[in-house]
């Protein structure tokens, strides 16, 4: 090698070591695999694999435009063929940078194990669309643009294959060590998945408004950073992931008792700890802060600071301390929604604020929540309505009218159940006397230690997913009857465990090649 070429190799290795680490890393374990089990679940239906279930579809319905042309390339993707093909992406990393003062994105993609295949893809596409670019420093290691209009760039050297959108970026990661990514502290690698790295305060000068928002989100929760694994397995689509948090102190789990007067059929509920100390509060106050940012107006910051000074200035304006009344007062919130019939609006709700003690629900009932209501502007009347505990403890209150629907409220021993919809309490209170209709006997829960647990969230996919599809389609047919997703979360010290787990897609699957209408292939000509 020239002493040049040495010394400029040197200087960029050097120049590698002092990059900040990326706000963003993906990378591929065992993709092959990931295919491999997604193709069993279509053992013993009458499609071999997706690709083929689309083909047969085609044929039946004489449909080729039922979806665009990338998803179509994707599906006809899925099949046994590319296995091997796939094998090579082990290991494959994608990384997003964002460069400073424009925000610009800076992003690679890294094949480590590419044996020609995407490689010769790559040049491909350049003789198509692109050209060659000036090659790097020894002029062995070709640069080609991908596209005339696009500032992709492809190189290969020593069998790694890197595309990047800038050329100094290309240039570092084709000269840097060819060692593949490490474990991430905390997470177990599967054997196969996707692993994702987030750095939210590397994301904050993003020139994207989506990703800015994102990270201000994250770093408002005071997020330090976000690691996580996504795998399907045998019959699951399971997503883990490790938040790194300012340390909490866990006093509790949910308590079972809390999702009794839950529905089991609602498309979705949630129950959260709140105890002080566990962070949660702090937790979900900056979640809001990020989604929905304080004003630049210098006459409104003060009020507008934060969610939770926000929530607070609103009850004092109405006589109440959140602080003092409220957050002390509470142990957890549990609550569900329920769509209308045609999926596209709430139709009813339920929150419960479980307290601490019966003289603390009396107190949140009769004084905290209907202030509260009101100064969020929840009723209708000038002046907080009386509650009547004796009556509230064995009946229902009304509270007024939101949305033409009726708000209620009812105390149950530590509970405070308020609830939005016409028979939203009446149902909530009947299931509370009869457990076995509640969330909290379903299957779904049954092996969940909620004790260990600080946050559980259940949504109905199929729910949220039949306002965009056709009722008589073959993917809401097969969605219809699909287990819920489940997600839990666990405060440990300074860390935020986090599992989703989509259960049942072997039978989602069978329920989706049924419903497809399918013609057999030609038989093949003599």
């Amino acid at each position: 090698m020239p002493p040049l070429w040495s010394f400029t190799l040197a200087l960029s290795l050097l120049a590698i070591d002092e990059q900040p680490p990326p706000a963003l890393e993906v990378v591929a374990l065992h993709p092959d695999r990931q295919l491999s089990t997604l193709l069993s679940f279509f053992e013993g239906t009458s499609a071999a694999n997706p690709a083929d279930l689309l083909a047969s579809y085609r044929r039946a319905t004489g449909k080729s435009d039922i979806l665009g042309k990338a998803p179509q390339a994707l599906i006809a993707a899925l099949n046994p063929s590319m296995i091997n093909e796939l094998a090579r992406l082990h290991q494959a990393t994608f990384r997003l940078a964002i460069r400073p003062p424009a925000g610009e994105s800076d992003w690679s993609l890294r094949v480590n194990n590419d044996d020609g295949t995407f490689a010769d893809l790559a040049i491909a596409l350049a003789l198509t669309d692109g050209h060659p670019e000036a090659p790097v420093g020894d002029e062995s290691t070709p640069i080609d643009r991908l596209d005339e209009n696009s500032p992709v760039l492809a190189a290969t050297r020593d069998g790694t294959l890197v595309f990047a959108n800038h050329r100094d970026t290309l240039e570092r990661i084709l000269l840097a060590s060819s060692a593949n990514p490490g474990p991430v502290p905390g997470l177990s690698d599967p054997a196969a998945g996707i692993r994702i790295s987030v750095n939210p305060p590397a994301l904050k000068d993003s020139d994207n408004p989506v990703v800015r928002r994102l990270s201000q989100s994250l770093s408002a929760a005071s997020v330090n950073r976000l690691d996580a694994i996504s795998t399907l397995d045998d019959d699951s689509l399971k997503f883990h992931a490790v938040a790194q948090l300012p340390h909490a102190r866990i006093t509790r789990g949910i308590d079972p008792d809390w999702l009794t007067a839950l529905p089991a059929d609602f498309d979705a509920a949630f129950s959260v700890t709140l105890t002080p100390g566990d962070g949660n509060l702090e937790l979900f106050s900056g979640l809001l802060d990020g989604l929905f940012p304080k004003s630049e107006n210098a006459a409104t910051a003060a009020v507008s600071s934060s969610s939770r000074t926000r929530l607070n200035t609103l009850a004092l304006l109405a006589g109440v301390s959140t602080e003092l009344e409220l957050w002390p007062r509470l142990l957890g919130l549990s609550g569900a929604f329920d769509l209308d019939k045609e999926k596209t609006r709430p139709n009813s709700a339920i929150l419960i604020l479980h307290a601490r003690d019966p003289n603390a629900a009396d107190r949140l009932a009769n004084r905290v929540l209907p202030r509260l209501m009101l100064s969020l502007r929840l009723l209708s009347d000038k002046e907080a309505p009386d509650i009547d505990l004796a009556f509230a403890r064995t009946h229902a209150i009304s509270l007024g009218d939101f949305h033409g629907q009726p708000i209620s409220l009812a105390l149950r021993e530590n509970d405070v159940l308020l609830a939005w919809g016409q028979t939203a309490l009446d149902n909530a209170l009947a299931i509370r006397a009869n457990p076995d209709r509640s969330l909290g006997r379903t299957s779904w829960l049954q092996t969940v230690e909620l004790d260990q647990t600080n946050h559980l969230l259940l949504v109905h996919p199929q729910s949220f997913l039949k306002s965009q599809l056709d009722p008589q389609s073959p993917m809401a047919l097969a969605v219809q009857l699909a287990p819920p997703l489940l997600v839990l979360g666990r405060r440990s010290g300074e860390e935020l465990d986090i599992e989703a787990t989509w259960s049942g897609l072997r039978q989602t699957v069978r329920r989706l090649v049924d419903a497809t209408p399918q013609a057999p292939a030609p038989e093949p000509l003599p």
